[in-house]
């Protein structure tokens, strides 16, 4: 499979933020969305 030009910086980029996000825990989407990925503490 050849990515070549836009589809393969797109691809890239998709990645990048999938690694980042992946790495720090959090995404930014999710806060502008309103869903919380974390479960709450029942104590």
């Amino acid at each position: 499979m050849d990515l070549s030009g836009a589809l393969a910086y797109i691809v890239v980029l998709i990645g990048l933020i999938m690694l980042i996000t992946g790495i720090i825990g959090h995404c930014g989407l999710y806060t502008v969305i309103g869903i919380n990925t974390f479960k709450k503490k029942t104590d």
